[in-house]
C-alpha cells in the first residue's frame, strides 16, 4: 500500500484494522473473577515469586535488544543498504513468519521436553547472532537472513518468558503477575531505542548493534543460570 498509493494508504488501512478489532472486542466477555483478596494483597504475594521476577528482569533485557534492533533501528540500516520502501516492509514480515512458526514449535515438541532455562538461552544466541551479523549484511536478501534470526530470538526469549512468568503463580494471582510483568518489560521497551541512539550518535550503528550482541550474549547465560531447572508446558490460560 505504501509504495503504491503512499504513506498515508498504509495508516488509513491501520486505522480501518483498529476500528474492526474495536469492533470485535464488543463481543469478548469476562471469565471468573478473580478470588478474595485486595490487588495489593495479591501483589505483594506475587513480588515473592523468584521465578517471576527473574522472568521479568531477563524480558525487560529481551525488550531492551528487540526494540533497539529489529523494532527500530534495523530500518535505518535498511536504508543506508539503499533498500526500498516495498523491501522494508518485507523486513517485518521477515520477523514474523519465524515469529509464528517457532511458536508452533515451541507449542507442539519444544515446550515440556527442553528446560526452558536451555530454550531461552537459544533465543538470546539468536539475537546475539543478529546483532553481530546485521552490520555485514548489505543487501535486501542478506538483511531478510537476519531479520529471521530476529523472529528466532523473539519467540525463544521474550514469546517463551511471557508463558514461563506464572509458572509457580496461583491461578487467582496470574492476572497480578502478568500486569507486574507487563509494567517492568514496558521499561525496556522504552529505554531500549533511547539508550540505543546515543549509542549511535557516539559510536555509530555498526556499534550499537554489536553491544546489542553482547547484551544478548549476557543475557543468554543469565538465562541459563537463573531461570530454574523446571519445564514450562503452557502459557498463561494454556
Amino acid at each position: 500500500l505504501a509504495a503504491r498509493f503512499g504513506p498515508r494508504a498504509a495508516f488509513l488501512a491501520s486505522g480501518v484494522a483498529g476500528l474492526v478489532a474495536f469492533l470485535l472486542s464488543l463481543a469478548v466477555r469476562d471469565g471468573e473473577r478473580a478470588g478474595p483478596g485486595s490487588p495489593g494483597g495479591r501483589l505483594a504475594e506475587v513480588l515473592r515469586d523468584r521465578n517471576l521476577l527473574v522472568c521479568s528482569f531477563l524480558a525487560v533485557l529481551a525488550q531492551v535488544i528487540i526494540f533497539s534492533t529489529s523494532q527500530s533501528f534495523v530500518a535505518n540500516h535498511a536504508v543506508a543498504a539503499g533498500l526500498r520502501d516495498d523491501q522494508l516492509s518485507f523486513m517485518n514480515l521477515f520477523v514474523l513468519v519465524p515469529v509464528v512458526a517457532c511458536s508452533y514449535l515451541l507449542g507442539k515438541w519444544l515446550l515440556g521436553r527442553i528446560r526452558a532455562a536451555l530454550l531461552l538461552g537459544a533465543g538470546f544466541l539468536a539475537f546475539f547472532l543478529y546483532g553481530l551479523l546485521l552490520p555485514l549484511t548489505e543487501t535486501a536478501g542478506q538483511i531478510y537472513a537476519a531479520q529471521v534470526l530476529a523472529g528466532i530470538g523473539y519467540s525463544f526469549s521474550f514469546g517463551l518468558l511471557l508463558g514461563l512468568c506464572v509458572r509457580d503463580v496461583r491461578p487467582e494471582n496470574r492476572s497480578a503477575a502478568m500486569g507486574f510483568f507487563q509494567a517492568v518489560y514496558g521499561l525496556g521497551m522504552t529505554a531500549g531505542p533511547v539508550l540505543m541512539g546515543r549509542m549511535v550518535d557516539l559510536l555509530g550503528l555498526p556499534a550499537g548493534f554489536r553491544v546489542m550482541a553482547g547484551l544478548a550474549l549476557c543475557a543468554a547465560v543469565l538465562a541459563v543460570v537463573l531461570v530454574g531447572r523446571g519445564r514450562v508446558s503452557a502459557g498463561p490460560g494454556g
